[in-house]
């Protein structure tokens, strides 16, 4: 019920979007162009269904996401509920665990894609324990939770390496090769995944993998968080080494010295990452979570106050944690009201390198962004590129920008503005003709200022500024398609 009224996370926002645009038939190169492989769209497909019979698109992403949360609790209840020696003491503990770390812990990234592969981590693996233990699972629940969550696995395929070392251990505890479920259910959704985006997406394949290695791969390096890594590597070895050495009952430490070791091995998709951001952790965070909490009932043996102190620990994070706006705060921003007042309901255009502004505020506005792309990523390093990758992005991207203008027609068009007239957006494309046809059709009308607190909480002291440009002729009236 905390969720329910903060505001969308921009890339959830974003991805919502895309999926818009490709169940209208459009090519995700044409009008939602970003690094984001397509299930990263697909998966927000439930959330769309509930908008199609009228339910706004903020409440059906919650909704999605609580449906999907409480089935996954269910789920894994279930799973537990197999072991025969597991006491009902520790299914909780885990339980508690699982449920603080995908509510609580990741409220500042709810609905995120990483957030959706934490839910369907827990469930996922406890229904491939349960295949490996021989557990009298009724097959119907084994074979729904394996064809359900190995989308989710997918989202980032790296994250195959969880389910892909369970499948492992149990091939080299068992000395014999077996094509079990789990295996059969990952195959089938590869499969199935990999002919659905050569069929219905081949532009990602062609266009925006090739953009994605360059522009945001290519410029991140895994040496950048390579200190970070080792430090959780070494937390995650911590756990596991004292579950290891724990003296809980028999299954309950196995769970726990499962959950721990797949926690580490969970930091190398992390890594491979190469980015560092926060909300990449929450697969990550999920597992440990589990860890600690049955590592702390394992240490105090009392069920009642383990459960007393893991919820106050949980409740404290949240207490403390930065403000997430909400839905509300969202569409009383200044900046909703500069659309509103300069920009009514059509299409705007706005400089930016994080979704965490435009996606979101395009969310709830009636205003569609006149733009293909989330934010302006394959522009974000262009001075690090050679200088023929620069000419090539500079034509190429400055094309696309341009077409997208003369599509949608923006009222609005806020760049960020800089002191260095030789810097900027304006003065990157000023000699581009496909650009500049565009643009002799905007006038200078005023600047904006905004805190970047009001989207970024770490960044509570610091101030953009945008020109804000407004087009001379009317703009033709663009559709809102989100609800």
């Amino acid at each position: 019920m905390i969720q329910i009224p903060t505001r969308i996370s921009g890339d959830a926002a974003f991805l919502y979007m895309g999926l818009e645009m490709l169940m209208q038939g459009k090519a995700m190169s044409e009008y939602f162009y970003d690094n984001n492989p397509p299930m990263s769209f697909l998966i927000y497909y439930p959330a769309a269904l509930l908008n199609k019979i009228g339910i706004s698109t903020h409440f059906a992403i919650q909704i999605y996401i609580i449906a999907f949360t409480l089935i996954s609790l269910f789920l894994s209840y279930y799973f537990l509920g197999k072991y025969k020696t597991l006491k009902p003491a520790p299914i909780f503990i885990i339980l508690i665990g699982y449920l603080g770390a995908v509510t609580l812990l990741s409220y500042a990234e709810y609905g995120q894609k990483d957030h959706l592969i934490a839910i369907a981590l827990t469930p996922f693996i406890l229904m491939q324990l349960s295949i490996s233990n021989k557990h009298k699972a009724s097959l119907y629940i084994i074979w729904i939770t394996a064809l359900l969550y190995a989308p989710f696995i997918l989202i980032k395929p790296h994250f195959g390496i969880l389910p892909v070392a369970l499948i492992l251990q149990r091939i080299y505890i068992s000395k014999k090769l077996q094509i079990n479920i789990d295996f059969t259910a990952l195959a089938i959704a590869t499969i199935s995944y990999i002919l659905f985006v050569i069929l219905y997406m081949p532009d990602y394949i062609s266009e925006i993998l090739p953009a994605s290695l360059l522009y945001y791969i290519g410029n991140s390096t895994m040496e950048s968080i390579l200190k970070t890594t080792l430090a959780l590597i070494m937390l995650g070895g911590a756990l596991t080494l004292l579950a290891k050495t724990s003296d809980a009952a028999t299954e309950a430490k196995k769970l726990c010295f499962t959950f721990a070791w797949l926690a580490t091995l969970s930091i190398l998709p992390f890594w491979v990452q190469a980015k560092g951001f926060s909300l990449h952790l929450l697969p990550s965070l999920s597992l440990m979570s589990i860890t600690a909490c049955l590592l702390i009932y394992f240490h105090l043996k009392k069920p009642l106050i383990s459960i007393t102190i893991i919820t106050a620990l949980f409740y404290c994070y949240f207490a403390f944690a930065p403000h997430i706006a909400t839905k509300t705060e969202y569409e009383n921003y200044p900046l909703a009201k500069i659309l509103h007042e300069k920009a009514g309901d059509q299409p705007f255009f706005m400089e930016s390198y994080t979704t965490n502004i435009i996606s979101t505020q395009s969310l709830y506005a009636p205003n569609i962004i006149a733009s293909r792309f989330p934010s302006l990523w394959t522009l974000a390093n262009f001075n690090k590129l050679t200088k023929e990758e620069q000419k090539h992005t500079w034509n190429k991207y400055g094309r696309m920008i341009a077409q997208d203008i003369e599509r949608n027609s923006p009222k609005l068009i806020a760049l960020i503005k800089t002191n260095d007239e030789d810097k900027g957006f304006l003065a990157l494309f000023k000699n581009h003709k496909e650009f500049q046809e565009q643009w002799k059709n905007y006038k200078y009308d005023s600047e904006f200022t905004m805190l970047q607190a009001t989207f970024y909480e770490k960044n509570k002291e610091e101030k953009l500024t945008y020109n804000i440009y407004l087009r001379k002729q009317p703009s033709i009236k663009a559709p809102n398609i989100f609800p």
